[in-house]
């Protein structure tokens, strides 16, 4: 099982810049996972969002508009090292200096999850070619003694919300009409997608999937439940 997980993530890369997966000796179109599902939600028009805060909210009142979307920028970018600081961790690469955030990202996995029953595969490309799909899992934990896998996503966000950005607002087409747009929704359903594809694509059994966010002073673990039939009702919605 394992070995059929690490060869297939061989044969798929990932071009950072315009995040497009491409399959070696195919031509198939990949749609990222993480588009696939945002395309069920309200887009995040960061121009207009920010122009709204700084000009009503408290917090932001005075600040311009560009600087808010300068923070924004310099926190995704953060976000991004923190995950190659955990994955160079994990892969027993040196380094003397980490981010907070990724400090405590390496004490659970120390207290959790480095065990001898377990192999940890960090940053791991899975794909269906059926389905025209393609992600990247932040952690897939492989238990021995039980054979199965669990999947962990990393999240540096300052907050992760459980309710809606916008008032009641929830998605925009009719499989997640009743579901809150907010990060937690979009995170649970990317973390069900992964498992949707490795239980049905990959024959691979996945006992759990795990939202773990990351602060400069702790961490905390939320165990996201799985939407199967959301996403079954999602991807009926694919244009292919």
């Amino acid at each position: 099982m394992l070995s059929k997980l690490i060869e297939q993530s061989k044969l798929i890369s990932l071009e950072e810049e315009t995040h497009t997966y491409s399959l070696q000796n195919s031509d198939i179109e990949f749609q990222s996972v993480t588009e696939f599902i945002h395309t069920f939600f309200r887009e995040f028009d960061e121009v207009k969002i920010a122009n709204k805060l700084t000009s009503s909210h408290p917090k932001y009142v005075g600040l311009d508009p560009k600087e808010l979307i300068k923070i924004w920028n310099g926190n995704r970018d953060r976000g991004t090292k923190v995950h190659k600081q955990i994955e160079d961790f994990i892969l027993k690469k040196d380094s003397d200096i980490y981010d907070p955030k990724s400090q405590q990202a390496i004490q659970f996995l120390i207290k959790k999850c480095i065990k001898n029953s377990n192999i940890l595969l960090p940053e791991l490309i899975i794909y269906s070619k059926e389905l025209k799909l393609a992600g990247t899992i932040d952690l897939v934990i492989y238990n021995k003694l039980t054979d199965q896998i669990s999947l962990i996503d990393w999240k540096t966000n300052k907050k992760i919300n459980k309710r809606s950005f916008r008032a009641s607002e929830t998605g925009i087409k009719w499989p997640t009409q009743n579901l809150p747009d907010c990060n937690f929704t979009h995170y649970t359903l990317q973390l069900s997608l992964y498992k949707y594809v490795l239980q049905n694509h990959y024959n691979i059994k996945v006992n759990g999937t795990f939202l773990m966010h990351l602060r400069d002073d702790t961490y905390e673990l939320h165990k996201c439940n799985y939407k199967e039939n959301i996403i079954s009702d999602m991807l009926k919605e694919k244009k292919y």
